[in-house]
């Protein structure tokens, strides 16, 4: 994604959200959970399909999902397509300042999720944006600066940038957390 000037004033805005927000995040467990969310840049199309399957996944253990994925295009690739659960987010469904406006977006944001998952090893504003207003109940995110003040739990990934790594990391800890 192009840094410029507009995604630069994006930043700016997200950042003085983030400054005003408050939250009180709550831990749920993923035993205690029933709605999860789930954020991803779905550009790359090995991205797209490990979180197709990590979706497929959840679902197993009779969790309902929705994902939310992130394509800087324009248009969708001709091999997603939208259903129940996995929707997009494209280039075109965004403001001036990189944030989504979109009936989908806001529908997932207004969704009171259990547990709401950003997975993605690089910056995305867009996704940012959706993180920030979710009224998920417990989020959370890979580790990074910009993420501490709307995320409830965080990843360390340390040199290792690989959404494989972060997907088995946030599994590997959310199995983890008991609320008993």
């Amino acid at each position: 994604m192009r840094k410029g000037l507009r995604y630069q004033i994006g930043e700016m805005i997200l950042k003085n959200r983030m400054k005003d927000l408050k939250r009180n995040g709550q831990i749920v467990s993923f035993e205690n959970s029933k709605k999860i969310g789930i954020l991803y840049d779905s550009t790359n199309e090995e991205d797209y399909e490990l979180i197709k399957g990590y979706v497929k996944q959840i679902r197993d253990q009779h969790k309902d999902v929705q994902a939310l994925g992130y394509v800087d295009s324009k248009q969708l690739p001709n091999n997603r397509f939208i259903k129940l659960g996995l929707d997009f987010v494209t280039r075109k469904m965004l403001d001036w300042k990189y944030e989504p406006k979109d009936i989908t977006v806001k529908n997932f944001i207004e969704e009171p999720f259990d547990i709401l998952i950003l997975l993605n090893v690089e910056k995305c504003l867009p996704l940012q944006y959706i993180a920030v207003e979710s009224k998920a109940k417990f989020r959370i995110s890979n580790y990074a600066d910009k993420n501490t003040k709307y995320s409830d739990m965080m990843i360390r990934l340390h040199e290792y940038r690989d959404l494989g790594l972060l997907v088995e990391q946030v599994n590997h800890y959310l199995k983890k957390i008991r609320n008993d």
